[in-house]
């Protein structure tokens, strides 16, 4: 059956087995998300915008994977905004793909009540469906982040995982965090 809602599709031939690190919220040695950022990953967002781990180079990128029905995940919701106002597009990004089983027409509402300004996807078939397998999603809410060379940082709940990436890239790099882009691919 196609699902013309259907806003991301994932084409990865092999997936990498990792243990998502951060702040104990992985089994070492179980499977996880991808060790680097798929590069052949597309995403379209509500609007019908395509998005591709190129757009990305450069900027931490935060997978958030959530539920309208996940209380934690909406508390979560206010949380998330902040650091997009604090960090800027320019140094993070952050994807918001909600695994809600809904219409599309539900969630824009949804998303339209509680005016959530940064890139919102949708994966109709919940945790089963190709972007949230890709991610090793297991339990909502649940982040997943990709350093700026598209290595993987952290998985786990809460956005502890994106505040630890960013203050890791703070103490690393001092000159470059904060700092935007130079131009829209990236480059610095």
């Amino acid at each position: 059956m196609r699902h013309p809602g259907l806003v991301a599709s994932v084409v990865v031939a092999t997936l990498a087995v990792v243990a998502p690190v951060g702040a104990g919220d992985a089994t070492p040695g179980a499977a996880g998300p991808p060790s680097r950022l798929p590069p052949d990953l597309v995403l379209v967002d509500l609007e019908g915008r395509r998005s591709t781990p190129a757009d990305f180079t450069g900027r931490l990128v935060a997978f958030d994977f959530w539920a309208t029905w996940c209380t934690p995940c909406v508390r979560e919701r206010a949380g998330l905004a902040e650091l997009q106002r604090a960090h800027g597009p320019g140094e993070l990004v952050i994807l918001s793909v909600n695994l809600d089983h809904t219409d599309r027409s539900s969630l824009a509402s949804w998303l339209n009540r509680y005016r959530l300004d940064w890139p919102q996807f949708y994966e109709p078939l919940g945790e089963a469906g190709p972007l949230a397998r890709t991610f090793a999603v297991s339990s909502t809410p649940w982040i997943v982040v990709y350093d700026a060379s598209g290595s993987l940082l952290g998985a786990g709940q809460g956005t502890r995982i994106i505040e630890e990436a960013l203050e890791s890239r703070a103490r690393v790099a001092p000159d470059l965090a904060g700092r935007a882009p130079a131009n829209g691919t990236g480059e610095r």
